[in-house]
């Protein structure tokens, strides 16, 4: 009876101890624009001192938040400055290769991708998150995440990716990736950068259906290649519009544009004020749903995001903790241990391992 009654204490300790990780994740479901702030005569004047002409400046027009955040973390020059500004301004988007995928994957290049379910990934992260339970074996689902998600509210993300070192077993569909994101209650998408070979890396759009119906999601590649050697870091940006969504990477030293992206996505909740909308980064290193091999050898090493900035209309920051809602490992029990989080600075800065060598 007492080791019953101690079996019951134990188990209640355990509970509310996952419960109250639970509520600490989930508590805050809040408007969090409101923790930032800017001031746009300031930002305006920031960036004239630079170079910028009013015409210029004026085609710039909400993404001015974008630049005067940029120059204030990183000090850039005047040409650093009108770089970015260019880039930001004149609107030519890589068309990009759309593809359906199906079962979670699609072929592009003779080369099979690995392209996670956006419904599962989002509207089913709670049960999936917050599992318990261990496998009795080695169970796979998508392959291994590590994902920090805003409260609502914001519209863009900035920040630098350090490309990883990869390793991708042959004959698997393991895919590296590196991701900023943003859903709703009634879609989401993914938007970054991936790798097949270690030494290209392109962007892409995981776009999910209209009220997360799977059968009308989309993916879409870029056609540039970044290359590793060249960039061995980016600046990236995901910005969500009226029934939109866009992605820009930029060098990380010049802040010239390298490739940009945009998806028409109406009927999904995309606005350009944020309202319900959540943002997220990631780490990842995906699969085929449930053919991965947790032993295959494939890794992803020194995966950094660094100096990331949120957004909304209110202003902009370094994403500090207190504009998270949550922040795990995904999928299953196993994918979760072959995660390591080498560091990070509240959610800002974090940088991950991640090896098939269970």
């Amino acid at each position: 009876m007492k080791r019953l009654s101690k079996l019951l204490i134990s188990f209640l300790v355990v509970s509310i101890f996952s419960l109250s990780s639970i509520t600490f994740a989930y508590s805050a479901l809040v408007d969090g624009s409101k923790l930032v702030t800017k001031n746009d005569t300031e930002d305006k004047a920031l960036i004239k001192s630079k170079g910028i002409s009013d015409e210029l400046l004026n085609q710039l027009g909400s993404d001015s938040d974008v630049v005067a955040s940029t120059i204030r973390s990183n000090n850039l020059n005047d040409k650093q400055v009108k770089n970015i500004v260019n880039g930001l301004t004149n609107k030519k988007f890589d068309k990009g290769i759309k593809k359906t995928p199906v079962n979670g994957m699609v072929e592009l290049n003779g080369q099979k991708i690995a392209v996670p379910d956006i419904t599962e990934k989002y509207k089913d992260r709670a049960l999936k998150t917050f599992s318990t339970v261990e496998e009795k074996a080695i169970e796979t689902h998508t392959g291994a995440h590590y994902i920090v998600e805003s409260l609502v509210g914001y519209n863009k993300v900035t920040g630098f990716a350090k490309l990883p070192t990869c390793y991708i077993a042959p004959g698997t569909t393991d895919t590296p990736y590196q991701i900023f994101g943003a859903f709703t209650s009634s879609s989401g998408a993914d938007t970054g950068i991936y790798t097949k070979d270690n030494k290209n890396w392109y962007i892409a759009i995981n776009m999910g259906g209209i009220n997360w119906d799977s059968d009308n999601a989309d993916w879409v590649s870029g056609t540039t290649p970044i290359n590793r050697t060249l960039h061995p870091t980016v600046y990236l940006l995901t910005k969500v519009l009226n029934n939109s969504i866009e992605i820009h990477v930029f060098d990380a030293v010049t802040f010239d544009t390298i490739t940009s992206m945009s998806y028409y996505a109406p009927s999904r909740g995309f606005n350009a004020n944020g309202t319900g909308v959540r943002l997220l980064k990631e780490h990842a290193l995906a699969y085929l749903k449930g053919t991965g091999d947790l032993s295959s050898g494939s890794y992803v090493h020194n995966s950094k995001w660094s100096n990331v900035n949120i957004y909304s209309n209110y202003g902009y920051d370094l994403w500090k903790a207190k504009y998270t809602d949550i922040r795990y490992k995904a999928d299953t029990s196993a994918e979760k241990r072959t995660i390591t989080i080498l560091n990070s600075i509240q959610d800002y800065e974090d940088e991950v391992n991640i090896d098939f060598n269970l």
